[in-house]
């Protein structure tokens, strides 16, 4: 998970309520899914992937930290380069063409995670604890306040996490 309950204490000055674990979880998740991969460090067996023809093939992750093998029609491959920093591979007679033909076992992403990521996962779950239970939206003195929004992620959340987000996959 991008946060504990000890970053709770770290980054909020508001004490977490007894259902912080499962407000984390959800902002977490939130994290994860506006960004397109796990983030925090994670082992992928048999991911796959269509080549075409080219000689590179990016990988969908970040933060590559290990290839452990891959496989082309199952059986193992060698004499590719892996670029860490972009998570790629590549391969010097080139990936062949066809859905599905290649499968890679590999470790990536952060360990540990940023603080500014747990920082933003607690500012989500502080933000969902202080909406009422039950309510929707509330209307005072014409200005309305729709908590469903309150608790998503807002444009401010999504352009901190741009250097964190994957390209558009092929």
């Amino acid at each position: 998970m991008l946060a504990t309950l000890e970053d709770w204490g770290r980054h909020s000055d508001v004490p977490p309520p007894p259902h912080a674990p499962a407000l984390l979880a959800a902002a977490c998740q939130n994290i994860v899914d506006c960004c397109g991969w796990p983030i925090e460090r994670h082992t992928v067996d048999g991911e796959e992937y269509d080549g075409h023809g080219g000689r590179v093939l990016t990988l969908h992750t970040m933060r590559l930290r290990q290839v452990h093998e891959v496989r082309v029609d199952g059986k193992p491959v060698a004499g590719y380069r892996v670029s860490h920093r972009y998570a790629q591979l590549h391969h010097p007679h080139g990936w062949p063409q066809g859905f599905g033909r290649i499968t890679v076992d590999y470790t990536a992403g952060y360990d540990p995670v940023p603080d500014n990521l747990a920082a933003l996962a607690v500012g989500l779950a502080a933000r969902a604890a202080s909406v009422p239970a039950g309510v929707v939206s509330e209307t005072v003195d014409r200005l309305t306040v729709r908590y469903a929004q309150a608790t998503a992620l807002d444009p401010l959340d999504e352009a901190a996490l741009d250097r964190y987000r994957l390209g558009a996959r092929p």
